[in-house]
Parts: C-alpha cells; sequence; structure tokens
C-alpha cells in the first residue's frame, strides 16, 4: 500500500470518528467546545459542528479518491517543505490545505492562526491515535523558518502583500482577502430564499465564501427576504455580533444613511461588495446578463452564487459547503503541489 493510500484510509477512519464525535454529547466533545470557543468566541457550538460535520462527510475514503483521481502522483518524488500559514476565520480553515498537502506527498511546516489552533489539534492527535507515525507527516511552527521549498498562505489584504514580497522566490500560493455575492432574480422563491441565507450567516459571514452582497432586480421585495432569514434572529444572543450590529446601526443612523432593519441584520444600499458584520449590502440591477457580465470582472470576489444557473455560478446555499475540487481563488492546489521540483 502506498503512503497515499495508507493516508486517504487513515483520513476515512478519522471521517468516522468525527462523525461518531458529532453524534454523541460526550464529556470530550463538549470540553473541546469550550476549549474551541474560549479561543475564538466566534467558534460557537454550532459553526464548529458545521465544520466537523463538512469534514465527516469529505474526508470519506471514496469522496477524498474521486478528487485525486484526475491527477498523476509520483511515488518516488522527493517530499518537499511546504510551509502553510494558515487563516483562523472560520473553523478548520487551513484543513484543505493541510490534507492537500500530506496527501501529495510532501511535508507540511504547519504555522496555525491563534485563532484556531484548538479544534485542529484536536484532529490531529485523532489522527495520530489512529496512526502514530501520521506525526512525521508535519512539523508545528511558531517561529519563522528559513528551510523550505513552498509556501501556502492565506492572510489579508495587507499581510498578502507582505507575503509575495517577503516569498517572491519561492514557488507559492498566497490567497488575499476575498468575499462573495449572490444575484437573485423576480422568481427567486421563499425557499431559495432560505437557502442564502445559510451562505449570509453561516460562521457569521466571516468567511471568503460568505455572502457580503446581493444583486436585486428592480422592485425586489424585501419582506419575503425578511421572512427567509429571520430564523437566524438567534444571533442577537451572541455579545460580540450584537456589539457589531449596534455599532454599524448608530453609525448609520448618525449618517443619515438609509438602511433597512431586519432587527439582526441591516441592509444598506452600496456599490462595494464588502460588507461589515451586521450589514449585507445590495445594489438593483436594471438587466441580468450585464450585471453578470461587470461583477465578473471584481477580483476580490471568491464566488457568485444565483438562483438562475449561470457559467461559473453556484445554486444558492452551497456557498459554505464547497466540493474538494472547488479550490479557494480558483487556483488548484494539487496541480500546484504535483509540479514542485
Amino acid at each position: 500500500m502506498s503512503a497515499q493510500d495508507s493516508n486517504i484510509t487513515l483520513l476515512h477512519h478519522l471521517a468516522q470518528e468525527i462523525e461518531a464525535l458529532l453524534s454523541t454529547s460526550s464529556d470530550e466533545f463538549n470540553s473541546l467546545i469550550s476549549s474551541v470557543n474560549a479561543e475564538n468566541p466566534w467558534f460557537i457550538a454550532s459553526e464548529i459542528r458545521r465544520a466537523l460535520n463538512y469534514w465527516a462527510i469529505n474526508l470519506r475514503q471514496s469522496v477524498v479518491r474521486q478528487w485525486l483521481n484526475s491527477y498523476k502522483f509520483d511515488e518516488n518524488k522527493v517530499s518537499k517543505k511546504v510551509l502553510l500559514i494558515c487563516a483562523g476565520n472560520i473553523p478548520l480553515v487551513g484543513f484543505h490545505d493541510f490534507i492537500s498537502v500530506v496527501l501529495s506527498g510532501h511535508h507540511v511546516l504547519l504555522k496555525l492562526s491563534s485563532k484556531d489552533q484548538k479544534l485542529f489539534l484536536f484532529l490531529l492527535k485523532k489522527l495520530e491515535h489512529l496512526d502514530s507515525t501520521f506525526s512525521r507527516n508535519y512539523t508545528l511552527v511558531h517561529k519563522p523558518v528559513k528551510e523550505f521549498d513552498a509556501v501556502i498562505a492565506t492572510g489579508s489584504a495587507n499581510t498578502s502583500r507582505y507575503f509575495e514580497f517577503y516569498f517572491k522566490d519561492y514557488p507559492k500560493i498566497i490567497r488575499p482577502n476575498k468575499t462573495s455575492i449572490s444575484i437573485l432574480s423576480s422568481s427567486v422563491s421563499v425557499q431559495e430564499l432560505v437557502l442564502l441565507a445559510e451562505d449570509v450567516f453561516n460562521y457569521f459571514g466571516l468567511g471568503c465564501r460568505s455572502i457580503t452582497k446581493i444583486y436585486l432586480p428592480q422592485n425586489f421585495d424585501f419582506e419575503r427576504l425578511r421572512v427567509a432569514f429571520e430564523d437566524y434572529n438567534q444571533l442577537l444572543h451572541h455579545h460580540k455580533y450584537c456589539n457589531n450590529l449596534d455599532y454599524q446601526r448608530s453609525i448609520h443612523l448618525l449618517n443619515k444613511t438609509q438602511f433597512i432593519d431586519f432587527g439582526h441584520l441591516l441592509l444598506i444600499e452600496n456599490e462595494a461588495v464588502f460588507s461589515p458584520m451586521g450589514c449585507l449590502y445590495y445594489e438593483y440591477y436594471q438587466d441580468l446578463n450585464s450585471c453578470i457580465e461587470e461583477i465578473e470582472q471584481h477580483k476580490e470576489l471568491q464566488l457568485i452564487s444565483s438562483d438562475v444557473s449561470f457559467e461559473n455560478t453556484l445554486s444558492l446555499g452551497e456557498a459554505q459547503s464547497p466540493r474538494l475540487d472547488q479550490y479557494a481563488d480558483q487556483i488548484d492546489t494539487i496541480e500546484f503541489l504535483t509540479q514542485l521540483q
């Protein structure tokens, strides 16, 4: 059995462990949730479960093999050291990159975000419990390292510019901060708007795949949107979200900016695509096709979703559940890793 086959089997066993963990209310799981939430208050129990459930599904052997089937791996190729600098905006956001490096036969120099360490380390310990030799695949790093062969790094616009300069002499994937938008037609149903709500509110809208702006037809009925979004009133129980919402409401009241107040979300007409937490920007369009063409020029977009089928768009509700081959920034991570010399 090849090293890759062994790791695929190991990841499948991890998926089973995660699934078992999610099906119980054990002391181990409750302790994990408490410690993760203490490290990052945005990582509440429902979002931790959401992230773990995603990996319980996508680490299954059949899913991973289908993902890797289209690539050619050279088992005799010399393993490289890949420095992986993870973000910490949503739980386990760097785990896809991590397994990509491992399954490509390389060694991970893993620099975790201070905002997402405990959950990541929990999964690594699970993997090592299943196979004590798994620790050979990675090294945790806490300080700047000098010996590495390639870099995968995710950060803000400012840190990404720094990464581009600092790692200019290395093969690299640098991912700046991005966001996502939705285009709604006049025939969008309430059921579809409920799916849109998941893409807006899951992970508190902190992910690059979170919808931060919607494009609307003229005379759009916002009451339908309010009904579809009302289940997320529970966000008002989260003090940090509530503080952000109150701040935004105060600012817009002081500036006499017009907005629609759903109680737990402010809808503001704005041409920008990045909306602050507690807000959702919207903009009207005249023609749907022209709208798509214009939006595709935005380089800061991770994805576009819609209730209408267009090329390179996702259906509403799919933004936060990408397939393993739907890579961030449309940069094929596995292809990059297999080409390292």
